[in-house]
């Protein structure tokens, strides 16, 4: 999933985002560090083998993951294990 230039200061106060159905295969961290305050993240009804990518995401409070093919969450130090 990637993220383009425009609009720097709406992603930075954004606290959720809806990309559910869009054929997202991996979640990049650099994108996803450009939304710091992100609470609330949907990405049901893709195409991920694997949950990454969200290091910099650390004020997740609801992750919406459903109907991917999801077999290996990121790493034991990841925020996501408290989640």
């Amino acid at each position: 999933m990637r993220a383009s230039s425009h609009g720097a200061g709406y992603r930075k106060n954004l606290t959720e985002l809806h990309a559910g159905s869009r054929g997202i295969e991996k979640i990049d961290s650099n994108s996803m560090s450009r939304f710091p305050n992100l609470e609330v993240l949907w990405l049901n009804d893709n195409k991920l083998s694997k949950l990454q990518g969200l290091e910099h995401n650390f004020r997740l409070k609801h992750l919406y993951p459903h109907d991917n093919s999801i077999t290996t969450r990121m790493n034991e130090s990841c925020c996501l294990r408290e989640l």
